[in-house]
């Protein structure tokens, strides 16, 4: 069975800097963008452990919360 998940946006901003590629497999934890949001940087970090099909966005982008910014597949 192959599951899908949505790395959701958590605030508004515009992404300083994306830390993995699509095809690399993450594990729980690991970050994934820095947002730069007013005069702080927000860390997203991966929810589960997968392989990353897709990334929606690009360093510079502005993004706002419920935006979809990566998707996951996770084989189980």
């Amino acid at each position: 069975m192959i599951l899908s998940y949505e790395v959701i946006c958590p605030i508004e901003g515009i992404i300083e800097h994306i830390h993995a590629m699509e095809g690399d497999f993450v594990q729980q934890g690991d970050l994934l963008f820095s947002i730069q949001s007013d005069e702080t940087v927000q860390i997203v970090r991966s929810a589960t452990s997968g392989y990353i099909t897709h990334i929606e966005v690009q360093p510079g982008d502005e993004v706002i919360p419920g935006m979809i910014l990566i998707i996951l597949r996770e084989q189980v």
